[in-house]
């Protein structure tokens, strides 16, 4: 049987997005005939869209350590404001500057490193894959390969590190910002292999390591969890027009939101509706009040994963919002509309994204300053038909796909790693 270590901070239950690649390659790498041990921590379940489901298979077996960091604290739900404040006060001004300034796995080092040896020991295991963030798994993930030089480590980054503007301390401290830059390097240094989500994660977290081999294995969909359903052709003329937007509307995101609400505003004959399915700002909720008397936005609220999705296949089609700072990003909801074969209307500002609408004519790009966005909405609407969603070509986007590939690179890695040893 095919072995590996997974380091992966974020892992079922914990819910959110962060949860959502490994846990769903995890299934279908233990399909492939994989015994996959998860290195995590101790979560307890956070919200409705915890994927435990896909750790059913006996193949899969979770070694949960302590995380040297209140984690479940941190995320805990707290009604009474005052305690709620006092609790995000000591985190952001005491724990976080001078006892975890990078991230929260900082000192799961100390419990991940002689648990994992003895695991590899143990199990006849020689592949360890780490996902970031928390980046600090990266970085334990290049100590474990510095006592046990035999591995195959592969780094998969879901996202930048150093230079991510999302990163708030490091927009605000240089030293800071130099040191996550050298850990960066020195976990990229270790790697066998590099692995991101998108190219420009890939061209940023390796453009100073051609000698380390990098590859774009991006997120996806998982197929058993879908059903397309055939998108709005445009014959039901009198059928509102229905967007769904998936996830949180984020600090990152609410001006993108407003932009396209605004233009929303605009098409006062257009029979259109939004629905929000997740977090949705309470300033816009003021701000477009007009929308929600009228029905025209309806906010959903947080639903499961298996909810959201039954939600979404009702869509004719689904909307985006990328931030303006980050370009290299594809929302990983965008896999899950086009697994349902829905086209995305998206503010965003070309990069990644675009590119993938534009190659297989799933959806469009607006930018906020456009000044015309009430015009592409429209012409988006009346060219719905236009938008083909080949299966062949969603295929390679599901997360069926994505772990062959991780297969694929593992196998390469070992038939590497042999025959250097032969030599």
């Amino acid at each position: 049987m095919k072995k590996l270590v997974l380091i992966s901070y974020y892992f079922p239950p914990l819910a959110g997005v962060g949860v959502f690649r490994w846990a769903q390659i995890c299934k279908y790498l233990a399909i492939r005939g994989y015994e996959i041990h998860v290195i995590t921590v101790n979560w307890k379940n956070d919200g409705p869209n915890s994927l435990t489901n896909c750790l059913d298979d006996k193949r899969i077996q979770v070694h949960r350590l302590a995380s040297g960091y209140p984690n479940n604290l941190a995320r805990r739900q707290i009604g009474n404001r005052l305690l709620r404040g006092i609790r995000n006060k000591i985190f952001s001004s005491i724990l976080h500057p001078f006892f975890f300034p990078h991230d929260e796995a900082q000192r799961w080092g100390n419990h991940v490193i002689p648990y994992v040896t003895r695991l590899l020991e143990a199990k006849k295991i020689s592949t360890v894959i780490a996902t970031g963030s928390p980046f600090f798994s990266n970085v334990i993930a290049a100590q474990l390969k510095q006592q046990n030089k035999d591995i195959i480590l592969i780094q998969d980054f879901r996202d930048s590190w150093a230079s991510n503007p999302s990163i708030p301390q490091y927009n605000t401290d240089e030293g800071l910002r130099a040191e996550a830059l050298s850990l960066e390097n020195f976990s990229i240094k270790s790697a066998d292999a590099v692995v991101s989500v998108t190219h420009g994660v890939q061209k940023e977290i390796c453009k100073d390591f051609s000698e380390i081999p990098s590859y774009m294995i991006h997120n996806g969909f998982d197929p058993e969890a879908i059903t397309p359903v055939p998108h709005y052709n445009g014959e039901a003329s009198n059928k509102p027009f229905v967007f769904i937007y998936t996830g949180e509307i984020g600090q990152n995101r609410i001006e993108d939101c407003r932009a396209f609400l605004r233009a929303l505003r605009k098409l006062t004959n257009a029979n259109i509706k939004i629905e929000f399915i997740g977090g949705f700002p309470e300033s816009l909720t003021k701000e477009f009040s007009d929308l929600f008397t009228s029905n025209i936005i309806t906010c959903c609220g947080k639903l499961s994963h298996h909810e959201t999705l039954k939600k979404l296949a009702t869509a004719d089609a689904a909307l985006s919002f990328l931030p303006r700072d980050y370009p290299i990003a594809i929302p990983t909801k965008v896999y899950e509309y086009i697994g349902l074969h829905k086209p995305v209307f998206s503010i965003s500002y070309g990069g990644d994204l675009k590119k993938l609408l534009d190659n297989f004519h799933w959806g469009v790009e607006a930018c906020q300053n456009d000044g015309n966005i009430d015009k592409k909405i429209t012409s988006f609407i009346h060219n719905i038909a236009n938008f083909k969603f080949n299966e062949d070509d969603v295929k390679k986007f599901s997360y069926t796909s994505v772990a062959k590939q991780f297969d694929d690179l593992i196998v390469l890695l070992q038939n590497k790693k042999h025959t250097i040893n032969i030599a």
